[in-house]
């Protein structure tokens, strides 16, 4: 069985599963193997009705409705994508990718183009990202609210990822975040970090 280390439904219904060995669409329970351009993949997602691959090399790549792929513009980064989270208003076309070593690169065309996003951000390694739910209409301020899990901790950032503030919490690695769905009322989120649970 092969390692999967992500997993992703598209508005069909269709189930993506990647890891080391590839890319693979789940039917019937079963893996089935899908050509993929990156050398080593590691995460995928789905947004604006296309699949997105992260890995090494291309980086981020798009898959077209005609099955080809397309690489992402990353504003000359080149560190190697470890996880991709697109926003909660699919239609807007937010989306950040967390990279190893080269911080957060934020796409507001659903991974066409990246642009570096590491204002206030100390650490450039991530591990996770996770948006928390829409904020409801009428509320003031308005925000975008993010979170990013790295080696040194949690990072919050208040307007969809272009600016960054470490939050109190864990300051070991984080390698799992959940933002509850009554984000903006309750204010939880949780963190998997290494060593504190």
């Amino acid at each position: 069985m092969p390692l999967i280390l992500s997993l992703t439904q598209d508005e069909d219904g269709d189930i993506w599963a990647i890891g080391p060995e590839g890319l693979f669409q789940v039917r019937n329970g079963e893996l089935h193997p899908t050509p993929q351009p990156d050398v080593h993949p590691t995460c995928c997602t789905v947004t604006g009705g296309r699949l997105l691959v992260g890995g090494e090399n291309p980086g981020i790549a798009r898959r077209l409705p005609d099955g080809a792929w397309e690489a992402g513009w990353r504003d000359g980064v080149t560190a190697q994508i470890v996880c991709l989270a697109p926003g909660p208003d699919r239609v807007q076309g937010s989306l950040l990718a967390g990279t190893s070593g080269g911080g957060v690169l934020r796409s507001t065309n659903h991974g066409r183009h990246w642009q570096v996003c590491n204002f206030g951000l100390h650490d450039f390694d991530l591990l996770c990202l996770a948006w928390a739910p829409l904020q409801p209409a009428g509320q003031w301020p308005p925000l975008e609210v993010v979170f990013a899990g790295t080696g040194t901790g949690v990072y919050r950032s208040p307007n969809g990822g272009r600016g960054w503030k470490q939050s109190a919490g864990p300051t070991t690695p984080v390698l799992a975040l959940a933002v509850s769905p009554d984000y903006h009322t309750g204010g939880t989120v949780l963190a998997g970090a290494e060593g504190d649970g």
